[in-house]
């Protein structure tokens, strides 16, 4: 099979040969069949369209392989070669080698927020250990107090429960001695503790 841009170039070809003959001098107008009077056999020349035309319309039996790339263009440059400081700059050798690796993401906080904006950044040095000492000193107070405050809760709940045991304990054991004692009509000469609530 014929790849489609030769079918295309073939028919092109056989339009541009056949000229106003298959086209007509106008659009309007019918071709004719055959004219008698062809030019270039008039002049004499060894070309005959008709041969031409059969030609193009039978399928030919080759492909037409183009070249697998593109064209290839050369170029050639006559200059100085210019010195390794004129490629980095003057000032680039003595800043000294370049990191061997990219910047992180910390490097790139840094470089991109101000100073103010990153912790103690807005102190001087010397406020930022006052700053820092203040900071644990806060931190240590508040670690102590939440342990101290339930200790304190629980240790108040104890002393209470001790104290509820105490005055049971002491309710109970006057009522035994009560009821130990003979009922006698003399009058019972230890005093008794106050009974409470």
């Amino acid at each position: 099979m014929v790849p489609k841009p030769v079918r295309l170039c073939g028919w092109l070809a056989a339009v541009i040969l056949a000229g106003p003959g298959v086209l007509g001098a106008r659009g309007d107008q019918v071709p004719t069949a055959r004219r008698v009077t062809d030019p270039v056999a008039a002049r004499g020349l060894p070309v005959s369209l008709e041969r031409i035309r059969r030609g193009v319309a039978r399928p030919r039996g080759f492909d037409l392989r183009l070249a697998p790339r593109g064209p290839l263009f050369a170029v050639e440059v006559q200059a100085k070669l210019p010195d390794f400081r004129e490629f980095v700059g003057a000032d680039a050798l003595a800043s000294g080698p370049a990191p061997a690796t990219s910047r992180t993401h910390r490097e790139f906080v840094e470089m991109v927020t101000p100073r103010e904006a990153l912790p103690y950044g807005a102190f001087e040095p010397s406020e930022l250990v006052q700053a820092a000492a203040t900071s644990v000193g806060f931190a240590l107070a508040g670690q102590y107090l939440m342990k101290a405050i339930p200790d304190a809760l629980r240790s108040r709940r104890e002393r209470r429960a001790r104290e509820e045991v105490a005055a049971v304990v002491a309710v109970l054991t006057a009522r035994e001695r009560a009821a130990e004692k003979p009922r006698n009509d003399e009058p019972d000469l230890e005093p008794q503790p106050p009974l409470e609530p």
